[in-house]
């Protein structure tokens, strides 16, 4: 599964937390893809993001969480492909 179906995964989970993630981390995905910011900004960005969402305590499931992290990490591997 890639990083666009695992975002729409999270997205559609029917979980507030992870909606507001998904939907902010796909927002900086698409900015970083059509040139409107920096891969330092879109890094520094996302792990904001990161750390805002609080994720270890925001989400109870241990495998949900395991997801979002691995979603995450790979959005932030993809700004050194930009």
């Amino acid at each position: 599964m890639n990083l666009d179906e695992q975002l729409q995964l999270m997205a559609n989970s029917g979980d507030p937390t992870l909606i507001e993630l998904a939907n902010r981390a796909g927002g900086l995905k698409i900015a970083l893809e059509q040139g409107q910011c920096t891969a330092e900004e879109y890094k520094s960005m996302l792990t904001d993001l990161v750390h805002e969402a609080n994720i270890d305590s925001a989400i109870s499931d241990l495998q949900t969480r395991q997801t979002t992290y691995q979603v995450l990490n790979g959005l932030l591997a993809l700004a050194s492909m930009v």
